[in-house]
């Protein structure tokens, strides 16, 4: 006999939710550059502990903070993106060491321009408020006493909460965290 269906079939919400992420990252162009600018920062640092302890070095006296930066991982793409913008993001005000490092070449001042350009911070914090508000959703579905409704409201929450984005940045989001740090960023952004 050929292959019999199930009647019920369950399928892991956060891992669905995690491809349904992926699908929608690789089909916008924008999402596809955040990405590749923040593994490539990541990685930039992460070749060579002495960058990282240069960064933390710079950013102690001038009281900013640094957060270590992650490593990438495809796996539960939303999470560890997450992850690895939040601790940029945090970071982000000791990222002009990149101006002032004696190990400045010519790929520390191109990270620079990218992360000094208002526009890509932007953008790069509409998407850590967009996964921020992702990452409570797929919490919430794995909640051991979530029912099918429960899962429906779940997913139409979290339908408003992304499309809010539109109109409002996010509360204590990184949008506002940005614009909290806008006389920072006229010093520094282009």
């Amino acid at each position: 006999m050929g292959d019999k269906l199930s009647l019920i079939n369950i399928w892991c919400g956060a891992h669905r939710s995690d491809l349904a992420f992926g699908s929608v990252s690789k089909a916008i162009p924008e999402a596809q550059r955040v990405i590749r600018d923040v593994v490539a920062l990541a990685t930039f640092f992460h070749t060579s502990g002495v960058r990282t302890k240069e960064l933390e070095d710079i950013g102690r006296p001038h009281g900013l903070k640094v957060l270590l930066i992650p490593k990438y991982f495809e796996v539960k793409l939303s999470e560890f993106s997450y992850r690895l913008l939040s601790s940029i993001l945090f970071s982000w005000q000791a990222i002009k060491y990149l101006q002032i490092s004696e190990l400045s070449d010519s790929s520390a001042k191109g990270y620079l321009s990218t992360w000094t350009d208002r526009m890509k911070l932007q953008t790069v914090c509409l998407l850590a408020d967009t996964l921020m508000i992702y990452s409570r959703f797929q919490k919430a579905i794995q909640d051991d006493k979530l029912t099918v409704v429960g899962l429906s409201r779940q997913v139409e929450h979290v339908k408003r909460s992304i499309r809010s984005l539109l109109d409002a940045p996010l509360l204590g989001g990184w949008d506002m965290e940005l614009a909290a740090i806008t006389p920072m960023c006229s010093m520094v952004c282009s």
